[in-house]
């Protein structure tokens, strides 16, 4: 996950091809033409990444621009708050005690 913010219509290309430990670069798992993009506040990307790359010791996103024309001294791309993680990680559990039944103005108490 990562945020990006960019004037309107900005001719570049980003996108975020990830890099194995042995210097191999993969194809992009994120490309976005900036110059059909008319948001110019903060965008979140939420980027999935190959299942493949659990087994490496590690990877590097790059970050990679192409720019289709020359770019003047008041465009700008700004990237913040790269963030990697496994969103599908779901190793809480939680156990309830409640009593069975509990009459309308009655204070129940829940044990978590």
């Amino acid at each position: 996950m990562f945020f990006f913010k960019s004037p309107a219509n900005l001719p570049v290309t980003l996108s975020v091809a990830p890099q194995l430990s042995d210097g191999t670069t993969l194809n992009p798992v994120f490309t976005k033409d900036l110059s059909a993009n008319a948001d110019t506040e903060w965008q979140r990307v939420l980027v999935d990444l190959p299942a493949s790359l659990i087994d490496q010791p590690y990877v590097v996103l790059q970050f990679q621009t192409s720019a289709s024309e020359a770019m003047t001294s008041d465009t700008y791309l700004l990237l913040d708050n790269i963030n990697v993680f496994d969103p599908d990680q779901k190793d809480a559990g939680v156990e309830v005690t409640a009593p069975e039944s509990v009459k309308k103005g009655q204070t129940a108490d829940l044990g978590v």
